[in-house]
């Protein structure tokens, strides 16, 4: 099924291109999940902040690291009801 030697060899790394994602087909949902959420609204996430690392990082710095992980930051916060909670915890309830 595999040719001679294939299952024996060393592991073998690979990267993905999460810079040039957030640069194209990711950017509308960091815009939406990110900078559009409850992260920036309640104050979590500095928007501003978050503005100058799209801004620097689609001009070619590479903040793909840190957008890839306030992506998904805002993607568990969407999807477990973090506003919710966020919103009581304020309110002191």
């Amino acid at each position: 099924m595999f040719p001679p030697g294939f299952l024996d060899r060393a592991k073998m790394g690979f990267s993905l291109p999460i810079d040039e994602w957030l640069r194209t087909e990711l950017r509308p949902m960091v815009q939406e999940r990110v900078l559009g959420s409850a992260l920036t609204d309640l104050g979590i996430v500095n928007r501003g902040a978050v503005r100058t690392l799209i801004q620097e990082h689609d001009h070619g710095r590479s903040h793909g690291a840190i957008l890839w992980n306030l992506l998904m930051l805002g993607e568990w916060f969407e999807q477990y009801g973090g506003r919710a909670q966020w919103a009581r915890e304020s309110q002191g309830g």
